[in-house]
């Protein structure tokens, strides 16, 4: 009978620390560079020149998700929430959910465009069902258009960011977060001019 206690009482203990280890801790997880910008960089991912879908490279960021005990969480399932979604243009493929690998990893490159400012309440990365990264901002290049964004970063958008470099008056244009659009900014605007959403292109 004593055999039959422990041998429960072992199982219960085994599957608590199990469970355990899939539960995230934020403090522990990182989002990368995120973490860094203090918001979420998105914009269109097709491109006219390469008549394909072809992710910008600046704004992909890794979310790193890991336990109590700081090991990594591989199988988890993470899910990126934008809090004000009619804000933004989201591209039919964009892709909002992805599975850790073996390193706790998750990769993300959101195809979509817009702009939103709103303390702690812009986006959400939640994992395993567990927050572990709320950010004040989402932002991307394609940020005039029909509305607050049309799917195409384009002249109009340009002539927006354009009127912002050099000056501290408008966050959506200061992607990197260094206070000022600057010539970071302009690298990251550059390399999204011209894209848009794959179901818009000619």
């Amino acid at each position: 009978m004593r055999y039959a206690v422990l041998l429960v009482a072992t199982g219960l203990l085994l599957s608590f620390g199990m469970a355990h280890a899939t539960v995230p801790d934020a403090t522990y997880c990182s989002v990368t560079p995120c973490d860094t910008y203090g918001a979420v960089l998105v914009c269109p991912d097709y491109s006219i020149s390469a008549g394909a879908v072809d992710p910008v490279v600046d704004i992909e960021f890794t979310v790193n998700v890991r336990n109590a005990s700081n090991d990594p969480i591989p199988g988890a399932f993470v899910q990126t929430v934008l809090g004000t979604p009619g804000n933004h243009h989201v591209c039919n493929d964009a892709v909002l959910t992805a599975t850790t690998d073996g390193a706790g990893n998750a990769v993300f490159n959101i195809a979509a465009g817009g702009c939103t400012i709103a303390a702690g309440a812009a986006v959400q990365i939640v994992a395993n069902s567990v927050t572990i990264r709320t950010y004040d901002a989402v932002k991307s290049p394609d940020l005039i258009g029909s509305g607050d964004s049309d799917g195409i970063v384009s002249l109009e958008d340009f002539s927006f960011f354009a009127g912002t470099y050099g000056s501290t008056t408008d966050p959506c244009t200061d992607y990197k977060g260094s206070g000022m659009t600057e010539l970071e900014d302009f690298s990251v605007f550059a390399r999204c001019y011209g894209r848009l959403c794959e179901e818009l292109a000619p």
